[in-house]
């Protein structure tokens, strides 16, 4: 509520109040089985597009205004008009579909439009590590999926010393709690100042469910301590039962005979040990390549926290937003960071069912103004993606509410 523009753009219409006393907490009833279809493998992209903005775009014509640009009475209307004029001057054609190339934006989108992005930044969440306990044995993937605490941002868990906070994660095996993997081998230059054999340990604390995935092992979701001994010693009493308390003072340093610990961020122990977790569809394994393909070209390293990238923004280049710049289409910048609430799979029958997670995002009162002042002008606002359309839905919720 900075300014009366904001609290404008955030006002409900007046016909929400009768919707919202009737259906906004009824979900609709919806099969799972309705979206269902196929999806060939060798329509799978494994690597992206190189350069990033020459992949491909398609249009749908069919419900846009008609080429002669028609009344278009709001701001929805003029970008539908635009799109529907700009893509049938691109690619001339009968059909309701266009190809186009995603470069071709910078004309689809007219003067003024506001694009939203969302700047996380993908950490290297993905962790493979040997069960120490007596079963199952064999190497398991943890995946890191945001901290465990309620309201603590993942930069700033990720920006903490190993073991300040415990993680909720994905653990593609069945297990319970006190479950320890060592993740890693010897880190000596990296984790222990020199000690040989020095790894990073994750203990399950709790599971909280079970963690169903189509074609890809079952296992559990559940929260993880971690902990980067400084010795074998260390290492051998934490996996023994001894192993640190979250946030605790021996969560940084050597159990008995170990001596102290370099103090180490969680991210600097990640980038040593983690992967980037690319989407198990691409049938791949992470690739150094992927830390730097796997992001968009906007993303911020200190907004990093997201375990998947917002993938409508990933075919940006420098050059595309610079056009768009030039054009005169403004940006502004969300963080959202991905997680289990965007992928975790939906196994219930009905959409209804399926319990969503929570993800946090956060967006500056300068940003909040400028799209404000957008609403107030009825320039089109361009939410790149589902992730940025989610924040900008859960602002205007956290407005009606206030």
């Amino acid at each position: 509520a900075a300014s009366d523009g904001l609290l404008r753009a955030v006002r409900p219409p007046a016909w929400l109040g009768g919707v919202r006393r009737a259906s906004v907490l009824a979900a609709p009833t919806v099969s799972m089985a309705a979206f269902h279809y196929a999806l060939p493998d060798a329509l799978i992209a494994r690597y992206p597009a190189e350069p990033r903005d020459s992949s491909r775009l398609l249009v749908l014509l069919a419900g846009l205004p008609a080429a002669d640009g028609s009344s278009a009475p709001s701001a929805r209307g003029a970008l539908a008009a635009h799109v529907a004029r700009e893509a049938r001057t691109l690619h001339a054609g009968g059909s309701d579909f266009v190809d186009c190339a995603f470069r071709d934006v910078t004309r689809l989108l007219p003067e003024g439009a506001h694009l939203v992005f969302n700047e996380s930044r993908v950490f290297a969440a993905r962790l493979f590590g040997v069960n120490a306990s007596a079963s199952p044995s064999g190497t398991v993937e943890v995946l890191l999926l945001a901290p465990d605490r309620p309201g603590v941002d993942p930069a700033d868990a990720l920006g903490a010393t190993v073991g300040t906070h415990e993680w909720r994660a994905m653990v593609r095996a069945d297990v319970g709690t006190g479950a320890v993997f060592c993740v890693g081998g010897p880190v000596a230059a990296a984790l222990s100042g020199g000690t040989s054999g020095a790894k990073l340990l994750v203990r399950v604390s709790r599971v909280y469910s079970s963690w169903i995935e189509e074609e890809e092992a079952d296992g559990v979701e559940a929260a993880v301590q971690l902990y980067a001994p400084a010795s074998e010693a260390a290492a051998a009493a934490a996996m023994a039962g001894t192993f640190p308390s979250a946030g605790g003072a021996a969560a940084t340093a050597a159990a008995a005979g170990g001596g102290e610990a370099p103090v180490q961020s969680l991210s600097t122990v990640l980038e040593l040990l983690g992967q980037i977790p690319i989407p198990p569809y691409l049938r791949r394994s992470s690739e150094p390549s992927d830390s730097l393909a796997y992001q968009t070209v906007f993303a911020s390293a200190e907004r990093t926290g997201s375990v998947a990238a917002p993938t409508a923004g990933l075919h940006f280049t420098q050059d595309t937003l610079e056009q768009l710049r030039v054009r005169g289409v403004q940006t502004s910048r969300v963080a959202l960071h991905v997680g289990a609430g965007t992928f975790r799979p939906v196994t219930a029958a009905e959409i209804a069912s399926h319990e969503m997670h929570s993800e946090p995002f956060a967006m500056s009162a300068r940003e909040l103004l400028r799209l404000a002042s957008s609403a107030d002008h009825a320039a089109p606002i361009v939410a790149v993606g589902t992730t940025s359309a989610r924040a900008l839905e859960s602002m205007y919720w956290l407005g009606v509410s206030a």
